[in-house]
């Protein structure tokens, strides 16, 4: 389009120049002006100022201006005077207007590289939205609507330069850490708080609300440049204002005529530390607003422990196999939330242990000990003997006292440590070889009468228990063919002999062990 444009045609719709008149003359009216009024001959010019990378004429195109003393007004042909503007360079003027002082902002709607800014012709920013065309009502995070003034006197006025903000898209998600409370959610809100005197604003989306929701998108159209964010939740639940909790914060920057995505993530709190009886876990406290001060509760199966109410907790044996979580507690503008980490299940401890060694002599009818050695005080101890590796039936205490079965094989001790709280142990002895058993005995008696027809008998005397007694009688050293009783009939073979008994013991597991009385006198006739 080229040339100067009077815009008297165009709709109500378009990009237009709000002009609002404050007017010095007594009442501040604006009296409608005929056609010879001297008075009202002024004219305002001024220029409208578009960002770089877009041209005047995209930007301004559809502009208009409207004014009135009490409302403002299409500023096409009219009463209180004429519109040109030039949309190539942005340059207006205003001819026809009175004495006054004038403010001069954007206002109807304006779409570049496919957004579109629909100014609400009220000052401060305004909020158009993806499916709330009213941005939630309010002022706060938005397009600043560019304003300029201008005073008319007796002469004509030039106006400040009206500066057209460049402005861009940001779009997300937010993301919940804990589902929003049961009933009819009315609505959900992201709000945001940018740095310096930015009030909070509703960045709401058309996508419906429903109870338990996580998550959240959304898409703003802002003012172009960098803001530091603070998020918050909030919502209506049952039409009563519910949740409003701190979610995080973030740095965005919004390119001019560009978009941007800011997804925003609700921390919750998370327990750090390996989860084992005797070691310590540690909770961070999650997303909360800046200077509050949290408090946790850690739970055992879902319910408190007592005291546990700090920011670490050292686990103890009564939460071994047992899922611990934390609850972090904080305000909100309604009431006090919490939020609580996911569990963690504890492990047992691992018991100190030590090789078993076995005390005492490694031989056939000895007592052997087992000494566990050094393990995690408290530990309380069970035993199994070993007999080439495998279990000997009832051997099950401390101390074991080795049979015949034992000869030359290898004993062990197994020992099993249990504590609670502390995942059990066993450890197990190195091997001792079992030599055979000695036997006791002393040394026989015979009674009697060494003299042919008499009989004589032998006394072993006390050997060790369980020992199998056999006897041979001897003549001068010989021994007497069947001559194996316990006593003998002297026979006259043996006249003038001396005569003797050797006693063999013999037991499984030990050596066989042979002692031979003293001899009699020589037998007599």
């Amino acid at each position: 389009m080229n040339g100067p444009i009077a815009l008297r045609h165009r709709p109500r719709t378009a990009v237009a120049l709000l002009l609002s008149a404050v007017l010095a003359t007594t009442g501040g009216a604006l009296a409608p002006l005929s056609a010879g009024a001297a008075t009202s001959t002024h004219t305002i010019r001024g220029s409208i100022v578009v960002p770089q990378g877009v041209s005047a004429a995209d930007y301004l195109d559809g502009v208009s201006l409207e004014w009135s003393n009490d409302a403002w007004k299409v500023g096409a042909d009219n009463a209180y005077g004429h519109v040109t503007l030039d949309e190539r360079t942005g340059a207006f003027s205003i001819t026809g207007v009175g004495a006054g002082n004038y403010t001069i902002r954007l206002a109807g709607s304006t779409t570049v590289n496919g957004t579109t800014v629909t100014w609400d012709g009220k000052p401060g920013p305004v909020k158009p939205m993806q499916g709330d065309a009213t941005g939630g009502g309010g002022v706060g995070w938005g397009v600043d609507t560019p304003v300029s003034w201008a005073t008319v006197a007796d002469t004509d006025a030039t106006a400040e330069p009206v500066t057209a903000p460049a402005f861009g898209v940001v779009t997300g998600k937010l993301v919940l850490s804990d589902a929003l409370p049961s009933g009819e959610v009315t609505d959900l809100f992201l709000e945001a708080k940018g740095a310096g005197d930015m009030p909070w604003d509703v960045l709401r989306d058309s996508a419906p609300v429903r109870a338990g929701v996580l998550s959240q998108t959304w898409r703003h159209t802002v003012d172009a440049g960098s803001f530091d964010v603070d998020v918050a939740a909030r919502a209506y639940v049952d039409g009563t204002f519910k949740v409003w909790r701190h979610v995080g914060s973030a740095r965005i920057t919004v390119p001019a005529f560009g978009t941007t995505t800011m997804n925003v993530v609700e921390q919750r709190p998370v327990i750090t530390g390996t989860a084992k009886v005797g070691q310590k876990l540690r909770a961070s406290a999650g997303t909360w607003p800046p200077g509050s001060e949290p408090t946790f509760q850690w739970l055992r199966g879902g319910k408190a422990i007592s005291r546990a109410t700090s920011s670490s907790y050292a686990i103890t044996t009564a939460d071994a196999g047992a899922k611990l979580s934390v609850r972090v507690s904080g305000p909100s503008s309604a009431s006090t939330i919490s939020r609580t980490s996911a569990e963690v299940t504890v492990a047992k401890a691992t018991l100190t242990t030590s090789t078993p060694t076995i005390a005492g002599t490694a031989r056939v009818g000895q007592k052997l000990t087992a000494r566990p050695g050094a393990w995690t005080a408290g530990t309380s101890f069970t035993y199994q003997w070993l007999r080439n590796g495998k279990a000997i039936a009832g051997a099950k205490k401390a101390t074991y006292v080795t049979t015949g079965a034992d000869a030359k094989k290898k004993l062990s001790v197994r020992v099993t440590g249990t504590r609670a709280g502390y995942s059990s142990a066993t450890k197990t002895s190195s091997t001792k070889t079992v030599a055979t058993g000695t036997l006791t005995a002393v040394t026989p008696r015979i009674t009697g009468t060494a003299k042919v027809g008499r009989t004589l008998k032998v006394t072993a005397g006390t050997w060790t228990s369980g020992t199998k007694l056999t006897y041979q009688w001897r003549a001068n050293g010989v021994a007497l063919k069947g001559a194996t009783k316990q006593s003998y009939k002297v026979a006259a073979s043996v006249r003038g002999k001396r005569i003797s008994a050797t006693v063999t013991g013999t037991k499984s597991g030990y050596a066989t062990k042979k002692v031979t009385s003293r001899s009699t006198a020589s037998v007599a006739r």
